[in-house]
């Protein structure tokens, strides 16, 4: 008898110690900046957020989409709705100057999405929503100092009007603490290379050919960068094919797949990367190169006769930015986003 009190006991004390920890880990304060529509692990990054939400381990202050694309929006408040936050704020760059259709290669699975009466949202076009900057500014003022955490996966247009507007300067500054920004490409360093999208853009859309650069150089506090060599190694996707028909980010790896006759769902995981550090920080997936400095610079491309944005991490200038590198076995970082993002509500 006293062998199972004891017993009893035992376990009444790792229960209520593992809700001590839980309870007194803080949740990391996300919102995530998102180019839905341009390539589908923004959408399973949404949900992998969704997941760590729901695990306790952050709080979604919002999402901001940063294209001149009518419906991504639709698309985000069918997965918040899915996950059962339908009214997390939405807010839109709201300038037509940057479709990122121009930039080749999407599927334009967003429209098919937020127009598709079996995934329930509210929201379906960009004139639902407010204006980022606006919507940044209130959320901000309401936050503790230096507690915000901003993951961006796509153009930088709203990071760049943030921080053109007086109060979303200051506000910026002092309530945010990291920017975590999934682009350009880093490693080796001191090396010249061709920046993504992300940082970009291309010369037929000026505003995010322009944007990345100057984020670069005006941004207020520290950046760590998930450059495309981490997210290009790692793969994830064929489990959503188990999930509900009502998912909308299985629908968009449906369309995605069968417009590019693709029968293996497997897809990198350049978004999810910078989302899943944004919260759970190194831990045993990711060391940071921290000395050094991101530059940004044009290129001339002989061959196609215009100038190119290129990255490099100049080691020879510090600042207080950072990149990622891998630390684990890829396979274990694949299995742990796979399982987030495919997690059931």
């Amino acid at each position: 008898m006293i062998y199972k009190i004891n017993i009893i006991w035992l376990f009444c004390l790792s229960v209520l110690w593992n809700v001590s920890l839980a309870l007194s880990r803080t949740q990391v304060k996300i919102i995530y900046e998102t180019d839905m529509e341009s390539d589908i692990d923004d959408a399973a990054t949404l949900a992998l957020l969704h997941a760590l939400a729901d695990n306790g381990e952050c709080e979604i202050l919002a999402v901001m989409h940063n294209t001149s694309d009518d419906y991504g929006v639709g698309v985000i408040d069918a997965i918040n709705t899915y996950y059962g936050r339908p009214d997390l704020p939405i807010g839109a760059y709201q300038d037509n100057d940057a479709p990122s259709a121009h930039f080749g290669g999407q599927t334009r699975y967003a429209e098919s999405i937020a127009r598709d009466h079996r995934f329930s949202k509210d929201i379906i076009k960009r004139a639902d929503v407010p204006n980022a900057v606006k919507l940044y500014n209130r959320i901000l003022s309401k936050q503790p100092n230096r507690s915000v955490v901003i993951v961006s996966v796509g153009w930088v247009m709203n990071l760049k009007n943030l921080i053109l507007d007086d109060q979303g300067k200051k506000l910026a500054r002092d309530k945010i603490k990291t920017l975590v920004w999934m682009g350009g490409h880093w490693a080796p360093p001191d090396i010249d290379h061709r920046a993504s999208m992300n940082l970009a853009g291309n010369q037929i859309i000026p505003a995010a050919y322009e944007a990345g650069k100057y984020v670069v150089d005006n941004w207020p506090t520290e950046i760590v960068f998930s450059g495309v060599e981490i997210g290009s190694m790692i793969f994830t996707g064929e489990k959503l094919k188990n999930t509900s028909s009502l998912n909308p980010v299985r629908q968009a790896f449906l369309h995605y797949k069968q417009k590019h006759k693709q029968k293996n769902w497997s897809h990198p995981s350049w978004d999810q990367t910078a989302a899943l550090f944004a919260v759970r920080g190194k831990e045993e997936f990711w060391t940071l190169n921290t000395r050094g400095s991101p530059q940004m610079f044009l290129k001339p491309n002989v061959k196609e006769r215009y100038l190119r944005w290129h990255t490099r991490w100049n080691t020879a200038t510090d600042s207080p930015h950072a990149y990622l590198k891998i630390a684990a076995d890829i396979k274990v970082i694949a299995k742990t986003i796979e399982d987030l993002m495919t997690k059931p509500p």
